[in-house]
């Protein structure tokens, strides 16, 4: 190959290399709308080691979970739920922290993603993560999708939560396919706009009382 020719291929790839140095890092500080992720918060509500190998079931979840594991438990009699959450979490560390467990019960429960709607391009290759490390072990995979916008902010940003929640929940849907199971929290909402998202979500995505029974009603009839 001619000298000329090499210098010109090495400065391309030199080129390429730096480029990509300067985009990857950015992406994860990239604004979509919805402002940016104020990270874990709070105490999180983790089982112990020894109960969670006993388990039927574990739900791995964000501040959703934290105030309504207790109603989901109530719907599965019979059955022991263990629990990790932690509320600000998103789903990388939600599937570190599967991935890093000693024992992992044979149904698990990600309820995470809410907290992506500032990051959502980070979902599809977690959800593959997950599905890559359990699903070889026959660890059975639920994953519930997410509904937020958040009526205490602006319009502008409401709209931003509601396409970056699409945004989401389609990487849900596409990467959770059979043997995962999705269950569409979301999709019960949207059945009924008009009366479930004021009557379920007191801010647009936390839930009220009736809609912390709604969600353990439907997580428990899908496991």
């Amino acid at each position: 190959m001619h000298r000329t020719t090499r210098r010109a291929l090495a400065i391309i790839g030199i080129a390429t290399l730096t480029l990509a140095y300067l985009v990857s890092p950015a992406r994860a500080t990239l604004d979509y709308g919805s402002g940016k992720a104020g990270g874990a918060t709070g105490i999180p509500v983790l089982s112990t080691v020894p109960y969670t190998a006993v388990s039927g079931v574990l739900i791995v979840g964000d501040s959703i979970t934290v105030g309504n594991y207790k109603p989901l438990a109530a719907q599965l009699p019979g059955v022991r739920l263990a629990v990790n959450a932690r509320s600000g979490r998103g789903t990388v560390d939600a599937v570190n922290q599967v991935l890093a467990m000693p024992y992992v019960p044979p149904r698990v429960i990600m309820a995470v993603g809410s907290n992506d709607v500032f990051d959502p391009p980070v979902m599809a290759a977690q959800i593959a993560r997950l599905r890559s490390a359990l699903e070889p072990r026959g660890v059975k995979v639920f994953w519930v999708d997410v509904q937020v916008s958040r009526i205490k902010y602006s319009s502008a940003v409401q709209l931003a939560d509601q396409r970056n929640t699409g945004w989401v929940n389609a990487q849900i849907h596409s990467g959770c396919t059979a043997p995962c199971t999705v269950i569409g929290w979301s999709e019960f909402l949207s059945a009924n706009p008009a009366y479930r998202l004021p009557a379920y979500l007191r801010d647009g995505v936390h839930t009220t009382a009736a809609g912390s029974a709604a969600w353990a009603v439907l997580i428990a009839g899908a496991v």
